[in-house]
């Protein structure tokens, strides 16, 4: 079972590492993560319209917040966790299409928020082994179930910056066991090891406090 300390703490941690949102804030993002699991560029103003907002005042929001990425032709091809770009090892399959997460954690808490369902295909941090999850808003198991997967995990420092893949992401990887995941973290300062059931908890813990933060926030 998971720790609810260990939850909180991480959970409330990486909370509030991101920016303060409103509901109608939070209207944006969720367009934004659906347009990134289509798995191609977006125009601000299809993920504006989805969101119900204003195609200027999205542009103008979007250039504001930091970890977003615009293309040549100003179009979305990353957001908060999420890319259109084969950028890492972390494939995230729904029904919507092919996208990459940042770093182990997003696909944990970003699936969750969005109420989808999907994989994730990654390889293991120091052993390079293929590791593979399930993950639907109220449980993540590992493929074929039963596997021993383990994620490394980081307190964030302070808010996250246009930094935060460097400082953050790179050190919160997947790990095929308690093993290589205890290797890593022993040489990488300042991270530890959890089990996957923590680790999606803190998942589902995040999505849950962006949801209630952003509807106490005034628009």
């Amino acid at each position: 079972m998971s720790d609810p300390s260990t939850v909180d703490r991480y959970a409330d941690a990486i909370a509030q590492a991101m920016p303060p949102l409103t509901a109608k804030q939070l209207d944006l993002v969720l367009a934004a993560y659906r347009a990134m699991l289509a798995g191609k560029p977006a125009e601000i103003a299809a993920v504006a319209a989805a969101a119900g907002w204003d195609a200027g005042d999205a542009a103008n929001q979007l250039a504001d917040w930091p970890g977003v990425y615009l293309d040549e032709a100003s179009q979305v091809v990353g957001f908060w966790g999420l890319t259109v770009e084969p950028i890492s090892t972390h494939l995230v399959t729904t029904e919507a299409g092919n996208s990459w997460a940042w770093c182990a954690l997003d696909p944990l808490f970003i699936l969750p928020l969005l109420g989808e369902r999907g994989t994730v295909a990654a390889r293991s941090g120091v052993t390079d082994t293929p590791v593979e999850l399930d993950v639907a808003p109220d449980r993540t198991s590992s493929l074929p179930a039963g596997g021993d997967v383990y994620l490394s995990f980081l307190i964030p420092s302070g808010p996250f910056t246009s930094d935060v893949r460097l400082t953050f992401c790179d050190y919160v990887l997947y790990f095929d066991g308690k093993p290589a995941a205890d290797r890593w973290t022993n040489e990488h300062a300042g991270t530890t090891a959890l089990p996957l059931d923590v680790a999606a908890a803190i998942g589902r813990a995040m999505a849950e406090r962006l949801r209630q933060a952003s509807s106490s926030q005034a628009a």
